[in-house]
């Protein structure tokens, strides 16, 4: 039986997110939505450990991509809501055997004055404004 020795050496490089601006991070963190949708979270869990019934909680986590290629980590910028129209997609996925999930091709985010809801189905004032979407890769 012949034997294979390997030689050399390997470097490894980490390479981190940049963090968001942290006037961005204080304010974001300082916002009643921010806290009540922690703790609709935490009681979320809590329930769900407890009486073992499963709770569908919504968090929406953002990470900017520059045209460089380097990245920002937003984290944590909202939680709690999930929409009537998703979770009547989820359940029509699991009846049946198309897969929607697979056709979404960005999330888009927008400002209003009105207070998020589970039964908004378009936003008041978007933010992204694509003409023609496409994957990035």
């Amino acid at each position: 039986m012949n034997n294979v020795a390997l030689g050399g050496t390997l470097t490894a490089k980490k390479i981190g997110m940049q963090r968001a601006p942290l006037a961005w991070r204080v304010r974001n963190g300082l916002r009643f939505g921010y806290w009540w949708g922690w703790l609709a979270h935490v009681l979320g869990h809590l329930y769900s450990r407890l009486f073992g019934a499963p709770v569908l909680l919504g968090k929406l986590s953002a990470v900017l991509t520059r045209a460089d290629g380097s990245t920002v980590n937003f984290g944590v910028v909202g939680r709690r809501v999930v929409t009537t129209v998703y979770v009547n997609l989820l359940v029509d996925e699991l009846q049946s055997s198309q897969a929607g999930h697979s056709t979404f091709l960005y999330h888009d985010s927008g400002t209003g004055t009105t207070a998020e809801a589970a039964g908004d189905s378009a936003l008041v004032l978007s933010l992204i404004h694509i003409s023609e979407p496409t994957r990035p890769y």
